[in-house]
């Protein structure tokens, strides 16, 4: 899959490309050149979390530099419990993630634990940063991914 600039300016990337650049060079944000299509009735709401990502994600890392690391990084960043709720009783069939139920009781556990898990393998080692909405000091970190990953779940 390639990734293609939103402004359309700047060459198409790889999906390993567009993670260790952040935004594309000429400003915008990538995004896939195609949709790829998927086949949404092979996937079991019933599987870990962790399986349903790697599956749900999978067309995303075709022919990826990361496409072999996907299921060990989803298995990774989401190995903790995540209820999945029924929202309304009159559909049984509609189901929600509570996403507060990471180590940090923060949404931003998925991505950020996901994104760390891609960054470690692309052997990206640079400072990150972290900020809680509302919360008016950046603290800056210089770990590298695994030890942020690794840090979050034990707390120290």
């Amino acid at each position: 899959m390639k990734l293609v600039s939103t402004r359309g300016q700047a060459p198409a990337a790889t999906l390993s490309e567009a993670l260790r650049n952040g935004a594309a060079p000429d400003g915008g944000l990538y995004m896939p050149d195609v949709l790829p299509s998927a086949d949404f009735s092979s996937v079991d709401p019933q599987v870990p979390l962790a399986e349903f990502a790697a599956r749900l994600l999978q067309p995303f890392f075709a022919g990826d530099a990361l496409e072999a690391e996907l299921p060990a990084i989803c298995a990774e960043a989401f190995d903790f419990p995540v209820p999945l709720v029924s929202p309304h009783p009159g559909e049984p069939r509609l189901h929600a993630l509570e996403l507060f139920h990471g180590p940090t009781g923060a949404f931003k556990d998925f991505g950020a634990r996901f994104l760390m898990g891609c960054f470690d393998r692309l052997g990206v080692d640079q400072p990150l940063a972290a900020r809680r909405k509302g919360d008016p000091q950046f603290v800056p970190s210089s770990f590298s991914p695994r030890v942020a990953c690794h840090r979050s779940r034990s707390g120290s």
